[in-house]
């Protein structure tokens, strides 16, 4: 009796054991008969399923499978012990599994099988890739969307390369323009004088520094009322800039001064330059030195 007694403790600790490392596992883990009764299963098919251990022992496991496994399932079983053919035991495949809820998730199942003298046995493993198939998914929507992308890309690129050598062509003639502009203006025999809408100077042509007596960088940052010369009233100019900021333009002869201190006529055309829907950003004005023509207008006077 003992002995007995002694074997019978033993061997209820070794299955007290082995259900807490069932418990303990991950996946869920669950035991049928040869009719699909369920037998047993640990803690983590009660969590992963919402049931409680007493409402699946004694239950066919095909009430949790989605149709058509689910009226299937039991002709498997029953196919496998009269021939003998193993289809899923041994291999891990993927299946759809039924909550107690009724959500539905993937998981992959591996299945066993074994006998006892009660008759044979088959165990489930059943590990919820959810996650892993939403990655997946995720992944394969965004490697469609990226071929997408590349598709449409590449014909963008395609339009874009045209549109470019177009572009390329036309940034070309703008150079030259610009090249040519410059010329011109470097080269012009009238002065010119370009400021910013704050009338602050930011470039002159050789023109204005031998008319005026100013270098470029004297003038450059200041007003043109640097060579002012003070021989009209401020109603003068006051009109002035009236009519250029209400026409664009103004032209006439005004009096100013030399670095030298010399008083010289000249006659002096103002553009506004508008740039983003009419807004002025600059003013360009050109002028020519009169002062040999008002001498020669003096001496005809005389």
């Amino acid at each position: 009796y003992l002995n007995n007694r002694s074997t019978f403790e033993q061997l209820h600790t070794s299955l007290n054991q082995n259900q807490s490392l069932l418990n303990s596992t991950v996946d869920a883990i669950l035991t049928i008969d040869d009719r699909g009764i369920i037998r047993s299963i640990n803690a983590s098919l009660e969590k992963m399923f919402g049931y409680h251990a007493t409402e699946l022992i004694g239950q066919n496991v095909s009430m949790l499978m989605p149709s058509p496994f689910r009226e299937e399932h039991d002709g498997y079983i029953q196919a496998f012990i009269n021939t003998g053919i193993k289809k899923i035991i041994g291999t891990i495949r993927e299946v759809v599994c039924v909550c107690k809820d009724g959500r539905m998730f993937p998981a992959e199942l591996s299945v066993g099988a074994f006998a006892t003298d009660k008759g044979r046995f088959f165990t489930g493993i059943l590990h919820d890739i959810t996650e892993r198939k939403q990655t997946k998914d995720a992944l394969q929507a965004a490697y469609g969307e990226l071929e997408q992308r590349i598709h449409e890309r590449t014909a963008e690129l395609e339009t874009s390369n045209l549109r470019l050598k177009q572009e390329i062509d036309e940034r070309n003639r703008a150079e030259e323009g610009l090249k040519l502009a410059a010329k011109v203006f470097e080269n012009a025999s009238e002065a010119i004088v370009i400021t910013d809408r704050t009338g602050t100077i930011i470039d002159v042509n050789q023109a204005y520094t031998t008319i005026t007596g100013f270098t470029r960088e004297e003038v450059i940052g200041k007003n043109p009322r640097i060579g002012k010369s003070g021989r009209h009233p401020s109603e003068f100019y006051t009109q002035m800039w009236a009519e250029i900021l209400q026409r664009g333009k103004w032209s006439g002869e005004i009096w100013d001064r030399r670095k030298s201190g010399e008083s010289y006529p000249k006659w002096l055309t103002i553009n506004a330059v508008p740039l983003h829907e009419g807004t002025v950003t600059n003013f360009v004005g050109i002028f020519t030195d009169n002062f040999n023509r008002v001498l020669v207008c003096a001496d005809c006077s005389i």
